[in-house]
């Protein structure tokens, strides 16, 4: 049985013990045959709320799981139901975006707490952003500190995304131009966050048309322009070479000789100075580094910078 949870975007405890609880009871009633679910979940789940509703319309039953009126959301509560389901299930626990609760009060703390006691149940954490995954797993002072095993897996093919963009959208009547999807891919310099995030902004705003190239680049202005506050203060938090540097590294997807002559030209910095804002960048989850060189972190981000750069 496998429970996939995703965490992108989650900022608070609340959020995670949400998307838990989501997982779980979608997991749950994937996997266990709607007349033995019921059962099922009155022998594993505790300290949750079952719910079973029917659809008035298509007479189709859903099961949902919530933390009990009062107790408000817990994040240990809902972990303590993974650890008995897997007592009773081969299960498998996949965690998504892993790196988006890294900052979430003590969450990882919690979440280390109950995850080592499973026994013969794998766990697969999966995320976008390599720098903030090490950090959780190879930093002396994280709780998931040798917890797990690294793999790197490459960019995933544009014929899966097909597959992924076609069961989102194809209920609301959407066509992705495949052109366009590939064109995406490649803007999004094949990050899967940002390409969710730009996948699920064309679900929100468009409804029974085709996305041509033209219509996508119409659509990523708009979130750009819709993300633009938020861009201009993390601006703000940096110093004038910090911005320098960031502007500099937008103008190339990738940046493989930081130190190079052509780009000290563009900053106008020293290479001292360059080294030294290149790993507080880092360090602060702005900048990732590839065997390709050196990239803004968000590729929204670096789009917004191509149109208001740091001068």
């Amino acid at each position: 049985m496998a429970i996939y949870c995703d965490f992108m975007g989650t900022k608070t405890k609340e959020e995670v013990a949400f998307r838990l609880s989501k997982g779980l009871a979608e997991g749950m009633e994937e996997y266990i045959p709607a007349q033995k679910l019921f059962e099922a979940a009155k022998q594993i789940i505790k300290n949750m709320t079952i719910a079973f509703d029917t659809n008035p319309i298509t007479g189709e039953a859903s099961f949902g799981l919530a933390v009990k009126k009062g107790q408000g959301p817990s994040i240990s509560s809902i972990t303590k139901n993974y650890l008995e389901l897997s007592k009773k299930y081969n299960c498998l626990f996949i965690f998504d975006e892993f790196q988006d609760i890294k900052d979430v009060d003590d969450t990882l703390s919690l979440l280390r707490t109950d995850l080592q006691t499973l026994k013969n149940t794998p766990i697969l954490f999966l995320g976008s952003k390599r720098r903030l995954l090490n950090e959780i797993f190879t930093s002396y002072q994280s709780p998931f500190f040798n917890f797990a095993d690294e793999y790197i897996l490459k960019p995933i093919p544009l014929q899966d995304w097909v597959e992924f963009f076609e069961e989102r959208l194809n209920p609301i009547k959407v066509n992705l131009a495949e052109e366009a999807l590939s064109e995406l891919l490649k803007i999004s310099l094949d990050v899967p966050n940002t390409i969710c995030e730009i996948g699920s902004y064309i679900q929100s705003k468009c409804k029974k048309e085709k996305i041509n190239n033209t219509k996508l680049f119409t659509l990523i202005d708009e979130l750009i322009n819709a993300k633009s506050e938020s861009f201009y203060f993390q601006l703000k938090q940096l110093t004038s070479s910090e911005g320098k540097i960031l502007s500099a590294l937008a103008k190339n997807e990738y940046t493989l000789e930081i130190q190079s002559k052509s780009f000290q030209a563009m900053t106008e910095l020293s290479l001292s100075g360059i080294k030294k804002s290149i790993n507080k960048l880092y360090n602060n989850g702005l900048v990732e580094e590839e065997a390709k060189g050196y990239r803004l972190s968000n590729p929204l981000f670096r789009l917004f910078l191509l149109k208001n750069p740091v001068v």
